[in-house]
């Protein structure tokens, strides 16, 4: 028996309102991002500017980059947590009837995968700038990793991971907290 029981037993209850209202903020923010993200892809050249060559640069690229594998592993970390907790943990697990558990689980991935999505891309675009430029310039020039392409990837990717982070939190708050106990929708 949780501190939300005693609203448990009315049908339009604390619990029903919050779960409600918690999968319709996440159905507007994702949509928001997907338009947001959208929008600053389609209005933002591919163009990434060249620098000297500079052995503090080289290294900055090598910090991006490990920090890039570290949100990865966080991310694939968020994510299987919230698999764990929606799908695989029997008594949290999610019901045919949970449909706004459904839908925050549904925004939480589509966030999370929008994430995995973004750093694998702004990986390549890295790796690409960073050999593109060595080719084309005979290694006198290094990519800009400032340069608003990448600087947009970047973004994007951190945004995207504590967006996901966040949606993963209130899908698991309402799948243990809000969400009634089946025992609690039995007739009695």
């Amino acid at each position: 028996m949780n501190m939300f029981s005693k609203w448990s037993n009315t049908p339009r209850g604390f619990r029903y309102v919050m779960r409600r209202i918690v999968a319709a903020v996440m159905i507007l923010f994702t949509v928001w991002f997907i338009g947001c993200v959208w929008y600053d892809f389609t209005h933002t050249p591919d163009t990434i500017d060249t620098v000297e060559y500079d052995a503090y640069r080289a290294s900055a690229l090598q910090f991006i980059r490990e920090d890039a594998r570290m949100f990865i592993d966080a991310g694939i970390l968020v994510l299987t947590a919230l698999w764990s907790v929606a799908i695989v943990k029997k008594d949290d697990r999610l019901r045919r009837h949970d449909k706004p558990e459904i839908i925050m689980f549904l925004c939480s991935v589509t966030l999370l995968g929008m994430f995995l999505w973004y750093s694998q891309r702004y990986g390549q675009e890295l790796e690409r700038a960073y050999w593109n430029v060595g080719v084309l310039t005979e290694q006198k020039g290094f990519p800009n990793v400032n340069s608003e392409y990448l600087k947009l990837y970047g973004r994007t990717v951190t945004v995207a991971f504590y967006a996901g982070l966040a949606a993963t939190a209130f899908t698991v708050l309402s799948l243990c907290i809000f969400r009634p106990a089946p025992s609690d929708l039995e007739v009695k």
